[in-house]
């Protein structure tokens, strides 16, 4: 995934990582690492047949958690990272995402994400790759 502003010709944010469903434990997850030294995963308890949920990360969690290098711990430290995932309408996955950066406001994506998807074997752990936050 990767987000760019306005018509720069380089990203200004980059991630690499996944979604994922357990359908054994009911949960939803999104994992994923930024290369300048922060990695999370969000995730949820969710039912197979819902449509939309809310995964959360929170900084010093064992289970959902946010982890940084010493710079972003100190300088730019992510406490708390949620995303909204809908996929009501057929062949579309959406999410919004928002994050909580120290001191600072809200970051939330410009706009929400929309990808078109097929449908696998929901039986199984699934990854899908995440589209990216600012199409150009």
């Amino acid at each position: 995934m990767a987000a760019w502003r306005g018509t720069e010709d380089n990203p200004f944010h980059t991630e690499v990582g996944y979604w994922l469903w357990d359908a054994t434990d009911g949960q939803v997850m999104r994992c994923f690492m930024i290369p300048r030294g922060s990695a999370l995963i969000a995730g949820s308890s969710v039912a197979s047949e819902a449509t939309a949920n809310t995964l959360t990360s929170d900084a010093g969690s064992e289970t959902y958690g946010i982890l940084s290098n010493q710079f972003l711990a100190v300088q730019a430290r992510t406490d708390h990272f949620e995303v909204d995932v809908d996929v009501s309408e057929d062949g579309v996955f959406r999410y919004e995402e928002v994050s909580l950066i120290g001191a600072w406001k809200a970051f939330r994506a410009p706009e929400p994400n929309r990808q078109q998807y097929s449908l696998q074997d929901q039986r199984r752990l699934t990854p899908i790759r995440s589209g990216a936050m600012v199409h150009r």
